[in-house]
């Protein structure tokens, strides 16, 4: 990995002791000379704390990725920007578009609030791409991966109208890949593209490359059984030497990815931290 990166989980579902937990999810990257923060959970000030615990100083930040643009992730993008207001942040351009999850035909807004909207628009440190971008040397961003699996979905009843006439393909979901040498570092916010479509084609941008770890959000915690037991199946196939399941995974598949996959020996919290 380029300067040994190190990460540090600020924002998720479960947290260590004298850390807080919340809906959202935040991991902060540590290389030689750079500080990349990946989303912003969903409290404006509870990452910021654990940072503060963690001991890292979110001024020296040098960019915020947005994985994508869902409430649980963008929480504290105003207070990072009141922190370092020439913050670079890196999205793709559809972050701010309308969105909503339905159950029982009740419809959530689960969009960018109407207060980091405006903080985003207003940003001129925002940088929106689709497909491939580099941020630093063996750094690099991608986004709108192909599905080309059939057993894979975004997780969830995600529409872009509150009728749920229009399926929200959450086509911005954007993922970090690290590479040093032969051996790649992904990061995932939520894997709505899907956690084995994100793989393969990490695989077919690096084809001579082993996974040395991959963290971040599965978003199997909808996923049925036929669903979770082919990703499984997909998942060993990869031999990835460190997969930490984080936010969105679920409980139920957290617990049987960790039971069946070489590698898949701790959960993402708050508060974690790991050097590769």
């Amino acid at each position: 990995m380029p300067n040994n990166p190190k990460i540090t989980v600020l924002s998720d579902n479960l947290a260590l002791p004298d850390y807080e937990c919340e809906h959202g999810f935040a991991l902060h990257l540590k290389l030689a000379d750079r500080q990349i923060l990946m989303d912003a959970g969903c409290d404006a000030k509870l990452m910021l704390r654990n940072a503060e615990r963690a001991g890292l100083s979110l001024e020296q930040l040098d960019c915020l990725v947005i994985s994508h643009g869902h409430y649980d992730h963008v929480g504290a993008v105003a207070s990072l920007l009141e922190l370092s207001p020439e913050l670079q942040i890196f999205a793709h351009p559809n972050i701010l578009k309308q969105r909503y999850s339905i159950r029982n035909q009740i419809p959530k807004d689960i969009a960018v609030p109407a207060n980091i909207r405006r903080t985003l628009e207003n940003c001129q440190n925002k940088r929106s791409f689709r497909g491939r971008i580099s941020l630093f040397d063996g750094v690099e961003l991608f986004n709108e991966i192909p599905r080309t699996n059939n057993f894979e979905d975004t997780g969830g009843p995600f529409f872009c109208d509150k009728a749920g006439e229009v399926a929200d393909p959450i086509e911005d979901e954007t993922v970090i890949c690290i590479r040093s040498g032969k051996e790649l570092l992904v990061l995932s916010g939520c894997s709505h593209t899907g956690i084995v479509n994100i793989l393969q084609y990490m695989q077919q941008q690096y084809p001579d490359c082993i996974f040395r770890a991959v963290i971040g959000g599965l978003h199997l915690v909808n996923a049925d059984a036929k669903r979770l037991q082919i990703t499984l199946h997909e998942l060993k196939r990869f031999a990835i030497a460190n997969l930490i399941a984080c936010h969105c995974s679920g409980e139920e598949a957290m617990r049987k990815i960790a039971d069946n996959i070489p590698g898949a020996n701790c959960f993402g919290a708050a508060g974690k931290q790991w050097q590769f």
